[in-house]
């Protein structure tokens, strides 16, 4: 659990975004969407995310790990003020994507996949959870891509990048 050394803004994003899949941006937006996502898990319900999304589409997430995705959400909550989860110096989403960034790399998370890495190991989760539920592969792949937000069609796609 990333949030159990540090009760940052920061780590909190990272959180959400191991717990939920959430792409930096998706993080960075969720305060709006905190109290929605704490309710919908604490009912069983997929996490409807919306805000920050690529391309503008929706999404629906029903993390492997629901327990660990709903202290991400109840820590974020506590944290989050007005806007993004993450205050950059001018208050803009940019400057907030940019103090993230530097934040991750400053404790090692660098490079091309930077951030991006947490949503690999929530997708290696998400697929080997599928599959214990007796889901076949082809169909594992299938329902982690729609939780990556990259639809059902992309389950080769996501073998290819995220289960490798």
């Amino acid at each position: 659990d990333l949030l159990s050394a540090n009760r940052t803004p920061e780590a909190a994003a990272l959180e959400l975004q191991r717990s939920l899949g959430l792409r930096l941006q998706e993080a960075l937006r969720s305060p709006e969407s905190l109290k929605n996502w704490e309710r919908d898990l604490k009912a069983g319900r997929a996490v409807k995310v919306a805000l920050g999304t690529k391309g503008g589409r929706p999404r629906e997430v029903r993390p492997a790990d629901r327990e660990r995705a709903l202290r991400a959400v109840q820590e974020a909550r506590k944290l989050a003020g007005r806007g993004h989860l993450v205050r950059g110096a001018s208050g803009t989403l940019k400057s907030a994507y940019d103090r993230l960034s530097n934040s991750y790399r400053a404790v090692g998370l660098g490079g091309r996949e930077a951030s991006h890495s947490v949503r690999y190991a929530f997708a290696r989760e998400q697929f080997k959870s599928y599959v214990e539920q007796g889901h076949t592969q082809a169909e594992a792949r299938a329902l982690t891509s729609i939780d990556l937000g990259h639809g059902d069609g992309r389950g080769r796609y996501v073998a290819m990048v995220y289960l490798r």
